[in-house]
């Protein structure tokens, strides 16, 4: 969700969307915590649960994430990838075929708080 990442803080009201939302206990909710919002857990975080906790074969973690993001790796079109190292540690980021700076994913990840 659009909110990934978001720092756990009952009290703070974010804006994901078009919706309100707090984030508290690792999940968003609505603000009177009536309705469970969804995750704030990044793909990349997910990814690394599905393999090294889950012992999901790095393909089928793969496959899962295209599915999860309504994805495809297919010739001729462009795509977001991630590019990790053995150990899962992001090395590149390629956004709508653009490969991303460092600065570029920092600006990326606070412009929605």
């Amino acid at each position: 969700m659009s909110g990934a990442e978001l720092p756990e803080d009952p009290d703070k009201i974010y804006r994901i969307g078009d919706m309100e939302a707090v984030v508290d206990k690792g999940v968003a909710w609505l603000p009177d915590k009536s309705i469970f919002a969804g995750s704030v857990v990044s793909m990349h975080k997910m990814f690394k649960i599905l393999v090294k906790e889950w012992s999901i074969n790095i393909q089928d973690a793969v496959k899962m994430s295209l599915l999860e993001n309504h994805a495809a790796l297919e010739q001729g079109k462009i795509t977001d990838l991630l590019l990790m190292d053995k150990a899962f540690n992001i090395k590149k980021v390629i956004k709508s075929g653009v490969e991303l700076s460092i600065a570029s994913l920092i600006q990326i990840s606070t412009s929605h708080f």
